[in-house]
């Protein structure tokens, strides 16, 4: 949303025009836009949204953007473990202060691919924690972590039947252990540390999104 929009908005209102509301404006852009990039593979503009050392910690990895978007074009590009990814982004929470900005925002991704020789929906339920960082050329994250709450998995064709190894399954974390699983049989790295609801992690994590805003 552009400055003078907002503005005339403010006008309209006969409400006086709030900075916050832009830059909270700008950062949801940059969230919306990039479950675009990623799923469409428009891979400089996804690195467009990060900063120069951003850094990324989803489900089979924590490392640097450029690390991560080679991770993304690989399973893109296998023909034997292609991976089709549909991110949906829900509603942000957002604080702003000064350059810096923290955001939460509800996420569900639906994985399609093939598990043990049955295609499949694999859907997980969660947020994405950012670190924002204003530069000069405009807002871009710093830092992003997956939260899940919850993971499913469902054949395509209702008819199909898939068998997992429960005894596999279960050495996965709970919360995106399906989402693991479908990884582990293409030889996948796992991110084991990502922080669950009501775990210390998740604790820690907010703490220093806290932090962050107040410049540390």
């Amino acid at each position: 949303m552009s400055d003078m929009v907002v503005s005339a908005i403010g006008q309209v209102s006969g409400a006086p025009f709030s900075s916050t509301v832009a830059e909270k404006a700008a950062i949801t852009q940059v969230i919306g836009e990039w479950a675009i990039w990623r799923d469409t593979g428009e891979w400089k503009k996804l690195r467009d949204c990060y900063a120069s050392d951003g850094t990324m910690a989803v489900s089979w990895a924590d490392v640097s953007v450029s690390e991560f978007i080679e991770g993304c074009k690989r399973i893109v590009d296998d023909p034997e473990g292609r991976i089709v990814s549909n991110h949906i982004m829900g509603t942000s929470g957002i604080d702003v202060r000064g350059d810096r900005g923290v955001a939460e925002s509800r996420m569900t991704v639906i994985m399609r691919l093939k598990v043990h020789g049955v295609l499949c929906d694999v859907t997980g339920y969660g947020r994405f924690f950012d670190l924002f960082l204003k530069t000069s050329e405009g807002w871009k994250i710093q830092r992003r972590v997956a939260i899940f709450d919850k993971d499913c998995i469902a054949p395509v064709n209702p008819s199909d039947k898939v068998e997992l190894n429960e005894l596999k399954l279960a050495t996965f974390p709970p919360a995106y252990q399906f989402c693991a699983y479908t990884m582990a049989q293409f030889n996948m790295p796992l991110n084991s540390d990502l922080p669950a609801p009501g775990s210390a992690a998740l604790a820690e994590l907010y703490k220093k999104g806290a932090q962050w805003l107040a410049g540390n």
